[in-house]
């Protein structure tokens, strides 16, 4: 599979790659919506918005200090309801964006998963309580679950290790659509990766990997193996020791990288190919992060 670059527009250095492992265009399908996998610039935090028609699920909120940027975006795509508002785990990082996000727009359900009963932090109570103002219903999501979702199937899977890390409990969502798949990988770190890739196998393959723990994690051989990604995006910026070393290691592997924080970026496929297109964001704003 390869990736090519289209085009780039000035001013804006929007990148355009058509990206299709069969063939060298990127067509829709009428017969279906397109998935489109929306990976929101909140500096090193995670923040994805997956859309198939008129179903929209956010996977995760980053900080407080970013979330004028999701409003902003969700605004930009006439967005003022999502269906699923989800947490992969309770780390602020993840969480404390919806603190604005649900106040802007309305939720019909929050996901979250199971294995943090006693978990606690001040985000997670203020989440919480916004949650009960607000009435948004809650559903717990366990190991091999999926989330209804159109023409797109959503499979939740998790380290069923009560023991193990807050990060290493995250839940991952593996993505598909047609003959395209995308993970996304939370905060996962290495015995849950080894875990999981051994538990899991080729049921991890995606064409699409969101690294895990914003690329500072190892990517552990065994779990690239499973996935076998062709692409990863890596929610972090260039010159952090350990960020670096997973840059060489899918340099390794031969498998391509993009940054988040250069700027939103958006993976839309009609289930046979994708289209990735980037918006870049100015030097100056970028060394800000």
């Amino acid at each position: 599979m390869s990736i090519r670059l289209a085009g780039i527009c000035c001013l804006c250095l929007a990148c355009l790659l058509h990206w299709s492992p069969s063939r060298a265009e990127f067509v829709l399908s009428a017969a279906e919506a397109p998935l489109e996998v929306h990976c929101i610039n909140v500096a090193c935090a995670d923040c994805i918005l997956i859309r198939q028609g008129d179903h929209t699920l956010m996977v995760d909120s980053g900080n407080l200090g970013e979330a004028d940027r999701i409003v902003r975006y969700l605004e930009l795509l006439g967005i003022d309801r999502l269906e699923y508002a989800m947490e992969t785990h309770p780390h602020s990082d993840h969480i404390q964006g919806y603190q604005e996000v649900l106040r802007a727009v309305d939720v019909g359900t929050y996901l979250r998963p199971a294995l943090f009963e006693d978990y606690t932090s001040a985000d997670l109570e203020a989440l919480n309580a916004l949650l009960e103002e607000k009435g948004i219903p809650i559903r717990t999501l366990r190991h091999g679950d999926t989330i209804p979702f159109g023409g797109a199937e959503i499979t939740c899977y998790q380290w069923e290790n009560p023991e193990a890390t807050v990060n290493n409990r995250s839940m991952l969502l593996h993505i598909r659509q047609g003959e395209r798949a995308v993970l996304l990988a939370a905060d996962v770190k290495n015995h849950a990766q080894r875990a999981l890739a051994e538990a899991l196998g080729e049921r991890l393959r995606a064409d699409i990997l969101k690294m895990p723990h914003h690329g500072l994690a190892k990517f552990e051989q065994a779990f690239h193996d499973a996935v076998q990604p062709s692409l990863a995006l890596i929610t972090n910026v260039r010159g952090n020791e350990a960020v670096e070393q997973e840059i060489k290691r899918l340099e390794t592997y031969g498998v391509e990288w993009m940054l988040v924080t250069k700027g939103n970026l958006v993976a839309v496929t009609d289930g046979d190919s994708w289209r990735i297109e980037q918006t870049l964001r100015p030097a100056e704003e970028e060394q800000k992060e």
